[in-house]
Parts: structure tokens; sequence; C-alpha cells
């Protein structure tokens, strides 16, 4: 599997490392709803609300130690796909295993490992909907192309100061809106 080298991951700090994952993942965040909505479960606001704290971590304005209570929503909002079954199911379960795992780089000592396996979990959401999807594309131009996205956001998000402010988060926001995965 394409993967992102992990030593350009360690190079931005440890906040910055935590605003790129959440950059990833709200990149696809949107495909959850479509679990949600076929299953008719609350996932997405649980993963939203876990979201908007680990943003405030990034600015320093929250704890590691306040987000720990978001654990157990992210974890409920992880489906069991051999009990929903389906391409939503594979979708919410990538994209919210992919959060897991800001949250634990956030509550678990900063281990760059856990990023790093946020980008695995966002090419495992690419390479689902390209297998799901009548495309012409081969799966190792899917992941490349990906790969690519996810190199340019890396070093997007380098580029922001260490200190980071809502200034920041807004643009790494727009980011995310700007390179959406995406059903085509």
């Amino acid at each position: 599997m394409k993967k992102l080298d992990t030593t350009s991951i360690i190079l931005l700090g440890s906040r910055k490392q935590l605003l790129f994952g959440l950059v990833l993942v709200e990149r696809a965040l949107h495909l959850y709803r479509l679990f949600d909505e076929a299953w008719e479960t609350r996932g997405l606001q649980s993963l939203n609300d876990c979201i908007e704290s680990l943003y405030r971590v990034c600015a320093g304005e929250e704890s590691a130690e306040r987000v720990t209570s978001h654990a157990v929503h992210v974890e409920a909002a992880i489906p069991d796909t051999d009990e929903y079954g389906g391409f939503e199911a594979s979708l919410a379960q990538a994209i919210a295993i992919a959060l897991d795992y800001c949250l634990h780089f956030t509550t678990s000592g900063q281990d760059a490992l856990n990023i790093e396996y946020c980008c695995q979990k966002i090419f495992e959401v690419v390479d689902i909907i390209n297998c799901e999807q009548d495309s012409e594309a081969t799966e190792e131009q899917v992941l490349q192309i990906e790969l690519e996205i996810q190199s340019e956001l890396l070093a997007r998000v380098g580029q922001f100061p260490d200190a980071i402010s809502q200034a920041e988060i807004e643009q790494a926001r727009q980011l995310s809106r700007q390179f959406l995965v995406d059903i085509h």
C-alpha cells in the first residue's frame, strides 16, 4: 500500500501532525453521512464533536486529557462491518478509525505512527470507493493520486506556524474542503 514517509510527518511537530491528521479525516468525513442515513445512527455527531475538541488541542485551547472523554463515543461510531455490511459501513468504519488514530495520537504520547495509520485509513477510503465504482483507473493510479494529494496537504500544513491559531485551523479546514474525498 502507498504511504507517506513517516519522517516527513515527524518533522511537523506534534500540533501540526495532529492538524494534518484532522485535515485528512475531514476530507472524507462527509461520506460517513451515507452510513448514518442508511442505518439511522448518530455516529457523525460524535465524530464531529471529537474533531472540534481535537482542533482546540491543536490551537492549545484544550488539553489532551480533556479529549479522552470522546474515546468511547468515537469507538461506538466505528461500525462493525460484519453486523452492518455494505459499502457505506466500510467507508464509515475506515473514516471513524482514522479519527480514532488522531485521538489516540493525542491521548497516548503523540506517536507519529498514529498519524501515519490515519493516512493509511484514508488511502483505504479511496480504495473502497475505487473498488465500488466501475472506474477505468487502476488501483495503483488512484492510490498514486491520493499519495500526491496527501503529500501536498502535508507540505501545506508544514507551512503553518508552530503556534497554531484559529485562523490556521480555518485554513486547514478549507484545505479539507478543497481536496474532498468524494464518490464520482
